[in-house]
């Protein structure tokens, strides 16, 4: 009987610590699962940015809600007005005086050598082609 007792002691004893180191596991394993979890995450912006580069513009206009041609004006604008000014401005003029470079160009073409060319410049205009947010 002795015997009989010991060996349930001991079943009993056997079966509390294997509750115990599967109680431990567990632990162990929510704990890592949800590191790992926090960590992707963390990493998940980086890694749609590397794997699709064109999302993070999308994301821009998204956020802005317009799109992606008026969301990178405004951030070009926001990001460096000095700079955008001088796209406004370089792309009005441009605009203003195709008519005049294109014969330029037509008259070089012609004489197969570059031509001297004068381009008339008016006053700035209240309307530009680039409006500025």
């Amino acid at each position: 009987m002795m015997g009989d007792a010991r060996a349930a002691m001991i079943g009993v004893v056997a079966g509390a610590r294997t509750k115990q180191a599967h109680r431990d596991a567990m632990i162990w394993a929510v704990t890592i699962s949800m590191g790992v979890t926090a960590l992707l995450l963390a990493l998940a912006p980086l890694l749609i940015n590397t794997l699709w580069p064109a999302a993070a513009e999308d994301r821009a206009a998204a956020i802005l809600l317009k799109s992606r041609w008026e969301a990178g004006m405004e951030l070009m604008a926001s990001g460096d007005p000095a700079r955008w000014r001088q796209l406004v401005d370089a792309d009005t003029f441009q605009y203003d005086t195709a008519q005049a470079v294109a014969a330029c160009r037509n008259q070089a073409n012609a004489a197969a050598r570059p031509v001297r060319c004068s381009i008339e410049i008016g006053p700035i205009k209240s309307e530009k082609r680039l409006a500025l947010p």
